[in-house]
């Protein structure tokens, strides 16, 4: 092969080689590297625009107060009064407010305030987190066993007011703290102590 063709040989082999190199570069370009986000598809753990993130279960002192829920066992967050009925918790920023409610429930604005200054509503029993009935205030009426720590109250009741079958002379409902130790008190129906001796903040269950 003379001089020329040896040439024109090279020229083309150099060029071959530059095209399959771009070539190369380009697809490697185009490729996700790992650990990128491939357009169109979804990072593993992440959330997919317009769907519904997964959420846990609700926790055992979550509560409605206002227009959102609370965990009590963290914080009551500036409620007054909550009231457990089964399963469902509800706050409320006032005791008045708790109260106008129990009268919708079945009671009446005279046996809401029969007992005068422990103003629990009827047909309820609170307990306090100060003597003499102030601080906040947790009002039950099923007849079984709670834990108080769930609603941020473990160790904490002060005073009590039952205010349980008081209309019609029956006062047959009484209700009971236990201090998780073997000990337990009787919080006599449609009856009230502005203070609990030396059960005093040691209370951790109650029966309403």
């Amino acid at each position: 092969m003379n001089g020329p063709a040896r040439a024109l040989l090279r020229a083309f082999l150099g060029m071959a080689v530059a095209t399959a190199g771009g070539a190369a570069f380009t697809a490697h370009a185009d490729s996700a590297a790992p650990g990128d986000a491939v357009p169109g598809s979804t990072v593993p753990g992440s959330t997919v625009p317009g769907s519904v993130a997964p959420t846990g279960p609700a926790p055992n002192g979550a509560a409605a107060y206002g227009d959102r829920t609370i965990d009590l066992s963290r914080s009551w967050e500036g409620a007054q009064a909550c009231a457990v009925l089964s399963a469902a918790v509800t706050c409320y920023g006032t005791y008045r407010e708790a109260n106008a409610v129990g009268v919708r429930n079945g009671g009446s604005a005279g046996d809401a305030t029969v007992l005068g200054t422990a103003d629990c509503p009827a047909g309820w029993v609170c307990v306090y987190e100060h003597p003499a009935w102030d601080g906040r205030r947790l009002q039950f009426r099923d007849e079984r066993w709670v834990g108080l720590a769930r609603y941020g109250f473990a160790r904490q009741v002060s005073s009590w007011h039952n205010n349980q079958n008081c209309s019609g002379g029956r006062k047959r409902d009484g209700a009971s703290l236990r201090n998780g130790s073997g000990r337990s008190m009787t919080m006599a129906a449609c009856a009230r102590s502005g203070s609990i001796g030396s059960f005093n903040d040691a209370a951790t269950d109650i029966h309403g």
